[in-house]
């Protein structure tokens, strides 16, 4: 049997759920608080970032150069690290040491995408020492210098120790 409704009497709902969930406004609303949020923080997560590749690109900078001082050490051989633009080249021998000789193939290279150099050679002897104790380097408008540990070989009580090749990072303003 139907029901019939009366005139002017209300409807009955007819057994309508109303569905949990947010609406459109209340969406947008919050859409607009995470892009309000996102547009302050965003920029010095970006800054950030950057600050620790140009860190870990200096902290790889002053790997290569301990590298580099135990090959020559370890291979008794004359290595030069030329530095130039954002390029380190790596031959063996040297033309300070041995002018008569024309410098022996490039070993390695290396590009770096935060640090530019100024035109520098350095020589490590075959003892590991390099003929300059600092490195000079520039990452975006900051000047640093990276001191280089010339310790070499010890002997004594303990034959054969090695210890004390290394640099460090200084910065200037």
């Amino acid at each position: 049997m139907a029901s019939v409704l009366a005139l002017g009497s209300k409807p009955r709902h007819l057994n309508v759920r109303r569905v949990p969930g947010f609406t459109l406004v209340e969406l947008l609303v919050v859409l607009a608080i995470l892009g309000i949020a996102l547009s302050l923080v965003g920029p010095f997560t970006i800054n950030q970032l950057d600050k620790v590749k140009r860190a870990q690109e200096r902290e790889e900078i002053r790997l290569l150069l301990n590298e580099w001082q135990f090959r020559a050490f370890n291979q008794r051989r004359a290595i030069e690290l030329g530095f130039s633009g954002s390029q380190l080249l790596v031959s063996r021998g040297s033309a300070i040491n041995r002018p008569q000789v024309e410098l022996e193939s490039q070993i390695a290279s290396y590009e770096f995408a935060f640090s530019q150099f100024p035109s520098q050679s350095i020589i490590v002897n075959a003892h590991g020492y390099a003929n300059y104790d600092q490195l000079q380097l520039l990452q975006g408008e900051r000047e640093f210098t990276l001191n280089i540990v010339n310790t070499g070989l010890i002997t004594g009580s303990k034959a054969n120790a090695t210890a004390g090749f290394g640099a460090s990072v200084n910065a200037t303003d």
